[in-house]
This record gives C-alpha cells, sequence and structure tokens, in this order.
C-alpha cells in the first residue's frame, strides 16, 4: 500500500512536526506581543533566575539585555511549562482545527506551504531593507573597490561588530561561570537531601519497598549549548579581516598554510583571490550583523546565518546561526538548479552526461520527486544575480557523533501567490530565490496537480529546536557506499 510505505510515513512525520513547530512558533510571538509592556519595568527588577527556577534561558536582568543578543525577552521570560502548555495548545490547533488525521500528504504540503509564506516573504522583505542600506558595490560580483570612503565605511562597520562580539563573548563567558556554580549548588544539595533522605529511612524497610522512584523523578532540563565557540570564532574571524592588508606583496598575504577561522587557507590561493574572498567575507559577516538587527514592521528575526571554519575536526567551513532562531525558524536555502521529477524518471542522454560529470554528489532529494544540485553553487561569493545571503544549506555539515541534527530539511515553493514578478509591491523578492531550472517543468507533469501556481521549487533547512549562537548540523541520511563491479 503505498499510503503506508515507509518513504511516506516517514514524510508525514516530518510533515507533522514541522506544522507543530512552526504553529507552536507563532503562538510563542503571540506571547511576546502579550509581553511586551515588560519592557517598562522598573530597571532595579531581580533577575529572573532569582524570581523562578527552570528556565529555559538565561538568568540575566531582562534590561540589561543587548539588542544584538536577539529574541532575548523569550530566551529570559520563558518557562519549562509554558513550553509544554504552548506545545500542548499548538497540538491541539493541528489536531482539532485542522483536523490532521483527515488530511492527505499533499494537502499536508499545502497547509505547510501557507505557514511558510508568510515567513519566507518576511525573510526576503528584511534582505531587500539590508541591500538598500548598503552600497551597490555589496551586491556586484566585481570586487575591486577602488572607493576610499567605501572601504573607510566597511572597516567602520567591522570595528563596530568585533566591539559587540568581545562584549557578548563576555557574557557568554560570565553565563556559563554563573551556570556551572548554580550546577555545582544544585548537585550539592540533591546530595544533601538524598543523605538525609537515607537516614531518615534506613530503619523503615516497609516504606521503602513501597517507595515509587518514578514518581519523584523530575524531567531534565536540555542543558543549552555553549555560546563560547561560536563567538570565539567570530571574534577572530572579524579580527582577521582588520587585519588584513590588501595592498601587501604576496610573501605576507598568503604567510599561512593553517586554515583560518573562516575555514580559508590564504596560502592555497593567488593574492588576488584572496583579496576578493575578504572582501566577500566583509560583505557577508557585515550583511549577517545587520540582518539580525534589523526591523521590519515592528518584526525583528533576531538571527542570520554566517560560514565559519566548523566545529567538526577536518570538516572545513560549517554555518552557524549568529543570533537566536527559535524551533520552527528557516535558518538557510538550498541553491542551485532545479530538476523536475519527470527528467529524473526518464532521464536523457544530456542529463545523465550531466551528472555523471563529478562523484562530488552535493544533491538533495525533495519527498515529491524534485532534486536541488547544488554542486556549482557558491561557498563564499553570495552576491549577483541570486544574493540571498541565507543560500547556504548546503554548506552545512552532518553533525559529528554524539551529536543530534539541530535542523531539518523542509520543501519549499516559491508560488505566484507568494512572489508574483510583475507586482511592484515585492520590489523584485524574486532576487533572493536562489534556484533556477535545469530543465524546465513539463506542462503535462506533475505541476497540473498543484492547487498553486509555482514559479520555483525549493528546499531548506528549519529549525528543530531553538538554537542560539551555534553551529547548524542536519541528517544527511547518507546511502551505504556503492560497491565497485
Amino acid at each position: 500500500n503505498s499510503e503506508t510505505s515507509p518513504r511516506v510515513l516517514q514524510e508525514r512525520s516530518e510533515l507533522y512536526m514541522s506544522l507543530l513547530a512552526m504553529t507552536h512558533r507563532q503562538l510563542r510571538e503571540e506571547r511576546i506581543l502579550s509581553l511586551s509592556s515588560l519592557s517598562s519595568l522598573p530597571q532595579n527588577m531581580p533577575s529572573i533566575g532569582e524570581k523562578n527556577q527552570g528556565l529555559v534561558g538565561s538568568s540575566s536582568n531582562i534590561n540589561s539585555l543587548p539588542k544584538s543578543e536577539g529574541s532575548a525577552l523569550m530566551d529570559v521570560m520563558e518557562t519549562r511549562e509554558d513550553v509544554e502548555r504552548l506545545v500542548s495548545e499548538a497540538t491541539t490547533l493541528l489536531e482539532e482545527e485542522m483536523s490532521m488525521e483527515n488530511l492527505s500528504n499533499a494537502q499536508l504540503r499545502y497547509e505547510l506551504q501557507n505557514l511558510l509564506a508568510e515567513e519566507i516573504l518576511t525573510i526576503f522583505k528584511t534582505f531587500r531593507n539590508v541591500d538598500a542600506r548598503l552600497p551597490p558595490s555589496a551586491s556586484d560580483r566585481d570586487i575591486d573597490v577602488k572607493d576610499e570612503q567605501e572601504e573607510h565605511m566597511w572597516r567602520t562597520m567591522l570595528e563596530g561588530e568585533y566591539v559587540q562580539v568581545c562584549r557578548s563573548l563576555n557574557l557568554a563567558m560570565e553565563e556559563e561561570k554563573d551556570n556551572e556554580k548554580n550546577a555545582l549548588l544544585e548537585k550539592d544539595h540533591v546530595e544533601d537531601e538524598s543523605i538525609s533522605s537515607t537516614s531518615d529511612n534506613i530503619d523503615d524497610d516497609e516504606s521503602n519497598d513501597t517507595c515509587d522512584d518514578d514518581d519523584d523523578e523530575s524531567i531534565p532540563v536540555p542543558k543549552r549549548p555553549s555560546r563560547v565557540p561560536f563567538l570565539t570564532r567570530k571574534r577572530e574571524a572579524i579580527r582577521t579581516l582588520l587585519d588584513f592588508d590588501p595592498n601587501a606583496t604576496e610573501e605576507k598575504s598568503a604567510a599561512s598554510s593553517i586554515a583560518d577561522d573562516f575555514g580559508y587557507i590564504a596560502s592555497n590561493s593567488d593574492p588576488d583571490i584572496t583579496r576578493a574572498i575578504r572582501h566577500h567575507q566583509t560583505i557577508n559577516m557585515m550583511k549577517a550583523s545587520l540582518i539580525k538587527n534589523s526591523q521590519h514592521q515592528s518584526s525583528n528575526l533576531g538571527y542570520s546565518i554566517v560560514a565559519l571554519r566548523s566545529t567538526i575536526p577536518d570538516a572545513g567551513r560549517g554555518i552557524f546561526i549568529d543570533g537566536t532562531a527559535r524551533a520552527g525558524s528557516i535558518v538557510a536555502f538550498f541553491p542551485g538548479q532545479v530538476w523536475p521529477k519527470e527528467f529524473l524518471l526518464q532521464p536523457t542522454a544530456s542529463s545523465k552526461a550531466f551528472f555523471d560529470q563529478d562523484d562530488n554528489f552535493h544533491l538533495s532529494l525533495r519527498y515529491d520527486g524534485i532534486l536541488i544540485d547544488s554542486r556549482r553553487a557558491p561557498y563564499a561569493v553570495l552576491n549577483g544575480q541570486h544574493i540571498n545571503p541565507w543560500a547556504l544549506a548546503h554548506v552545512v555539515n552532518h553533525p559529528p557523533p554524539g551529536e543530534r541534527p539541530n535542523c531539518r530539511t523542509v520543501m519549499i515553493n516559491f508560488t505566484q501567490k507568494m512572489l508574483n514578478k510583475k507586482s511592484s509591491a515585492l520590489d523584485n523578492l524574486w532576487r533572493y530565490v536562489p534556484n533556477t531550472y535545469a530543465r524546465q517543468p513539463s506542462l503535462f507533469g506533475p505541476k497540473v496537480l498543484d492547487r498553486d501556481v509555482i514559479l520555483m521549487h525549493g528546499f531548506g533547512l528549519m529549525a528543530l529546536r531553538d538554537v542560539r549562537d551555534e553551529e547548524l548540523f542536519y541528517d544527511y541520511r547518507l546511502s551505504p557506499p556503492r560497491k565497485k563491479e
């Protein structure tokens, strides 16, 4: 039965979890609005950690948090009970109001796309607002910038970002020290209670026999990953850009054969290429900062992504969340050419030759059979015709042993309803779609069953949990290696 095949069931599970995550995130954002009056609380209010134990977020004073921390209000004010209650509300909305049990996978895809459309428009409009604040060269592949005033602007922005990162790093290190102290105090408290309980009941065999230990066990609060590795990498990466001299000789500019905090080895490249790379790294770093802090219609994304050296040894580059992305947020897009399903089911000689060009596969297959080919997508130069600064999903690594993925793939359809290229109101948001068709979908192919007019099929990554200042990982679902005949 095709409706109960493992692949169909797996997709259904992922569709449900994606819908649940996005619905839960919307409820959390509604809660933020209801708590907006908290910003007028007195400056000497006690820290949230002193007021309520077992919080998911930081214990810092809400009024002392810098804007660049991203989603600070939610991090501080949200208790574990809040999270569980909103998950329950989101589940009720899906199961009762949407009647998910009665919907097919195709209908669930449509419901998910409706939720994704609004978020993607917000992200794209944020990109547009940031681009409007930057000089034209920031969206130009020509890196030979001669304008000294513009070069001074980039350096001033980098210096400001460096100061902010240093402050955030100091805060993160202080947080870790406080957390370690609290953990030790809690451990001592638990041990004291255990000793006291043992001495009280040592002669009470009957009490021990009837005691149900499971009733006393509390659910542990998940430990938030450390922010220090990312902030340290980001600080050193910016320091690399500030120390770089574009007029240095070849001998000076190619002194190191070790990958820097961008994962880039300068000695492997021509000095002109290194200058180009450093220029684009500067643009990408500052775009990420502006996107993270950009306000769009009173909505603050609170996060962006940057490419730095991976925390996995010898893995090259990785992609990091800069800020806080809530569970259910889109965090990256897969760039590259899109192959419609019909050209894969009946491959032609030309398509076979194309895929046999090299074994450096970077292909992503959607559940509907459409394939995204990211093999030729850029890793560093993210400007030009398709200038989506989050088109870096193909650089995200598979989690190392012992690490769980913090994001998952999700199908994205850029529809006419979402991105009408003829609408001046959207002001060319189409340029942020990071894909092109390798072959145009057939008029009488699977597209005839689509409920919306799809201008481009895409693929993205969605946060599985709250992700804050850390590297992104998603499950590659690697197939076993093919045996050589």
